[in-house]
């Protein structure tokens, strides 16, 4: 027997080469033993394979690195070398690093001077309610079921004073390489985020909360898709809901610094991916009640920003700061909300700044609420339907200047309205244009899906209305257009040059100081309304100037049947309002109108007289025809009818000229078979044309009817009756003598005399005077006839 090396002589020398055997082994089976155990203990713990390629450990210095680490998703199954499929793997990682302390353990505390994670993926499915599927641990058989423990009852006052457990600090952990993906078994990933470092410093986490000194993020990224992020939320299991909620109270946390340095994130539409970029950073962030810090938010959105800077409180959330914005694209935010609608909005850039105090609850002498003030801008705005060009609108500017909006929170908000102070409002060359009929209207406003009537809402108390007060609004150069195909021919109009005006606006009491508007209609015709509106008292005019008819032919074709041929519109409106009552005139006055039928025509029969009869009285010697306009006022809102209006109108105008003139004559009236107007004869003396003694003054009113309306004429037929036939008779006689013709034939035949035989009676006809018969001759002159 070979001898033993000296070093090995005594039994203690032995011991501890015995030992050192010993750990040797330890340390070199170690690691192969850990890997068996993950793998079985994995996979006994979730269901699923589970392997590691390496463990390396450094008892010394207190290094453990694994290598490798793969867990299978549900229902996958390991390769027959042991391994894993990257890409059917629900977590991963390339490496995990750990430094441990070990003297920190005999101070009762776990200590990682290092922790790294690299290239840390995970890919989780999502069943069809959104939830993700997680591996079940599968259950033992060998296990009896454990009945439920009954809750053990506690004491009031009692608290259990057990710690969580040993604290834990990492000094330095660092992620690289995140991936995560949500699976929901369509073509792209429903999230996708990721990093390239996540930086942790000083973590700490023990009875107190969450500690942590420092975060930082190098190269985020976010990709989620739209249909997934905007997807209504399933509904909450009900035994979920009977459970009580802990009410414990929340972890406090502290944070030196919280740092994210360009995270860039992208959302996935239909219409095109929508990219954005944010940085932010905090300081001395913490949770303790009624502390703030300061955080500073940056984030882009193609050529806009949007930053937001301020103190934030968590412990009730509070936050006073600014938020501002400048060249905000609305087109890629339309991705978000309609992303339908992404190609109907053509351009938009807005800008603005708002400062903000929230307080969710009262602080002091300052109530909860949110008080807002700044100003908001939006420029060059094009909305327009991409598919038909029927409809459209936008414009070159358009400021709110916000002097004050406040929205009471907290207890009693609901008994106090919210107040909006706005300064001066200006839209500036706003533009639109419809067409009807047009889809866009339907594509923009979709109808329900409830064919049903849905049932009445039940009265709500919405407690009291917002107090709105506007200093100015001012519209600049309108521009509007419209176009109604549904009639033959088409009617086409536009508004153009639209200035309005409006000053002190205020809401609820629905006043206005001063109000005045102006446009330029078709064909060099104007409008303007003007006045104000008031608690009791309100003054309006409107006037509307040489309005042309003839593009309105569309309307009055459909309507009456008559095509206008020429002609003008004018309109003043003065209304006066004091307490409830209304006071308004009207002067309605047409220029030079001119109608023809178009066969299918009852305006006749709505007016009752001729049209041509109806124009013709009711022009003056310039051709124009006032007409008056009945308004009715319905509790204080004032309500027009433009068919009945002019309908009634033109009759009452056409009775009005037509019966008053002649009614003065005692005249009636009646219309020929060419529809003129006949009088009924004016009376003269039997058997002559001189006048009874009322007839002048009846013929001086006709006159002066024909010289006021100078397109109306008048033919004159003459005719006899059997109470002219005596008169009539003489004036035969008196005609033959003055012509020397012969007497009649008279008494069978004979002539009754002759000319020289009865000068005397002839005589005296002529000077109508009557002659008698007598004994001695014929006809003897007598006294004159009565």
């Amino acid at each position: 027997m070979a001898a033993l090396p000296p070093f090995l002589a005594t039994s203690r020398a032995r011991r501890l080469l015995a030992v050192a055997v010993a750990i040797v082994v330890v340390r070199v089976a170690l690691p192969f033993a850990l890997e068996a155990g993950i793998a079985w203990g994995g996979e006994r713990a979730t269901g699923v394979p589970v392997s590691v390629s390496n463990i390396d450990l450094g008892l010394l210095r207190g290094r453990v690195v694994l290598d490798g680490l793969s867990v299978a998703g549900p229902g996958a199954a390991s390769t027959p070398e042991g391994g894993i499929e990257p890409e059917t793997a629900l977590l991963r990682w390339d490496r995990l690093e750990a430094n441990l302390e070990w003297l920190d353990l005999l101070r009762g505390r776990i200590r990682l001077s290092e922790l790294t994670l690299a290239a840390p993926t995970a890919r989780v499915g999502l069943d069809e309610s959104g939830q993700p599927i997680l591996p079940a641990p599968p259950e033992d058989p060998t296990q009896p079921e454990a009945e439920p423990a009954a809750p053990e009852a506690v004491e009031a006052g009692e608290v259990d004073e057990e710690g969580s457990g040993w604290p834990i600090a990492i000094d330095r952990l660092e992620l690289t390489g995140l991936d995560v993906q949500l699976l929901d078994g369509k073509e792209s990933p429903a999230v996708e985020a990721g990093f390239e470092t996540l930086r942790l410093v000083d973590v700490r986490f023990d009875d107190a909360g969450l500690g942590l000194g420092a975060i930082g993020f190098e190269a985020p990224s976010l990709q989620v898709r739209r249909d997934f992020a905007l997807a209504e939320p399933a509904p909450a299991d009900e035994a979920s809901l009977d459970e009580e909620s802990p009410t414990g109270e929340p972890t406090a946390y502290h944070m030196k610094e919280l740092r994210i340095e360009r995270a860039e994130f992208v959302m996935l539409t239909e219409a095109g991916p929508l990219q954005m970029a944010i940085e932010f950073s905090a300081s001395g962030v913490t949770s303790a009640p009624g502390e703030r810090f300061p955080i500073d938010l940056h984030l882009e959105m193609e050529q806009g920003v949007l930053e937001l800077g301020g103190q934030l409180a968590v412990a009730p959330p509070a936050f006073e700061g600014t938020l501002r914005w400048r060249d905000l694209p609305l087109p890629p935010i339309t991705l978000l909300a309609r992303p339908d609608l992404a190609d109907w909005v053509e351009s938009h850039s807005a800008s603005g700044e708002l400062a903000i105090d929230f307080r969710a609850e009262a602080d002091g002498e300052k109530p909860a609420g949110v008080t807002l003030s700044g100003v908001f801008r939006s420029d060059d705005l094009i909305f327009r339907d991409p598919d038909t060009d029927e409809f459209s609108f936008g414009w070159k500017r358009f400021e709110i200047p916000i002097d004050e909006v406040v929205v009471p929170l907290g207890e009693g908000a609901e008994t106090k309205p919210i107040r909006v102070s706005l300064g001066a409002v200006r839209l500036e060359e706003p533009r639109a244009h419809l067409y009807q009929p047009t889809s866009a209207l339907e594509r923009l406003f979709p109808p329900g899906d409830d064919d049903g009537a849905s049932p009445p809402a039940e009265p709500t108390d919405a407690g009291p209305a917002p107090i709105v007060s506007i200093a100015s609004f001012e519209i600049l150069n309108g521009d509007l257009g419209y176009r109604d195909r549904r009639l033959r021919p088409s009617y086409t109009g536009r508004v153009r040059d639209l200035d309005v005006s409006v000053r002190g606006v205020k809401l609820p009491a629905q006043t206005v100081e001063r109000l005045s508007v102006t446009a330029q209609l078709p064909i060099r015709s104007k409008l303007s309304l003007s006045g104000s509106h008031g608690v009791r008292r309100s003054n309006l005019v409107f006037s509307l100037d040489r309005l042309a008819l003839s593009p309105l032919n569309p309307y009055a074709i459909d309507a009456a049947g008559y095509r206008v041929d020429e002609g003008h519109a004018s309109l003043e409106t003065k209304g006066k309002r004091t307490g409830e009552r209304w006071e308004v005139s009207n002067d309605l006055v047409l220029h030079q109108l001119g109608l023809s039928s178009t066969g299918t025509g009852k305006l006749d029969q709505m007016i009752g007289v001729p049209v041509d009869v109806a124009m013709a009285l009711l022009r003056d010697l310039e051709g124009n025809i006032s007409l008056p306009i009945p308004l009715a006022v319905d509790r204080g809102e004032l309500r027009v009818g433009v068919g009945s209006t002019l309908r009634g109108a033109l009759r009452a105008a056409v009775a009005g000229a037509v019966t008053s003139p002649l009614k003065m004559m005692g005249a009636a009236f009646s219309f020929g078979e060419g529809g003129g107007l006949a009088v009924e004869p004016l009376p003269m003396a039997p058997g002559s044309v001189e006048l009874e003694e009322d007839a002048p003054a009846r013929l001086a009113t006709l006159a002066d009817l024909l010289a006021a309306r100078p397109q109306l004429a008048v033919r004159l037929h003459g005719g006899a009756t059997p109470t002219d036939r005596d008169g009539i008779a003489e004036q035969i006689l008196l005609e033959r003598l003055a012509a020397d013709v012969d007497w009649p034939k008279v008494e069978g035949g004979r002539r009754a005399g002759s000319k020289a035989t009865m000068p005397t009676c002839w005589h005296a006809i002529a000077r109508r005077r009557p002659c008698r018969r007598n004994a001695s001759s014929p006809w003897q002159a007598g006294a004159p006839r009565r």
